[in-house]
């Protein structure tokens, strides 16, 4: 399974997504998950916008979106959590950028939920994840898949 990162499930509602991403996400989306993390940032997303048509027509949009999942959301469980914590001392020894928790709490909860159920992560945000030995994916570059 692939788990796809906000920026993934994001960029096909962008006014110019990337041709690459969208061909990308069109071919492996029956192979993907997303977070319920993912559904938070892109609600904050929604909601931080100044209400009138822009932000209903992105909170369709986004419902859509989320919609096509189906049952393939994953939660930031019990697992999840451990498998995060685990994760966060790898980080910090490795002086990686995901130690940084003020700001890479979100990356490291989807980490954490990637990690606990043994998922690819496709995200364009590879060297946030980097050194955390989960199998990345970076849509932006059809070919790049390696080993964090």
């Amino acid at each position: 399974m692939i788990f796809v990162d906000t920026n993934v499930v994001s960029e096909p509602l962008r006014p110019k997504p990337s041709e690459v991403v969208t061909a990308w996400f069109d071919a492996n989306f029956e192979m993907c998950a997303v977070s319920t993390i993912t559904m938070m940032e892109l609600a904050i997303g929604v909601q931080l916008l100044p209400a009138g048509r822009r932000r209903d027509r992105l909170q369709t949009a986004v419902s859509l979106a989320l919609g096509r999942f189906g049952s393939r959301v994953l939660s930031f469980d019990e697992n999840a959590a451990r498998a995060a914590a685990s994760l966060l001392v790898l980080a910090r020894d490795g002086g990686l950028p995901l130690f940084n928790i003020e700001h890479k709490l979100a990356d490291l909860q989807i980490a954490g939920i990637a990690a606990a159920h043994g998922c690819s992560l496709a995200t364009r945000n590879i060297g946030d994840f980097r050194g955390l030995g989960i199998e990345l994916i970076d849509p932006w570059s059809a070919s790049a898949s390696s080993r964090g």
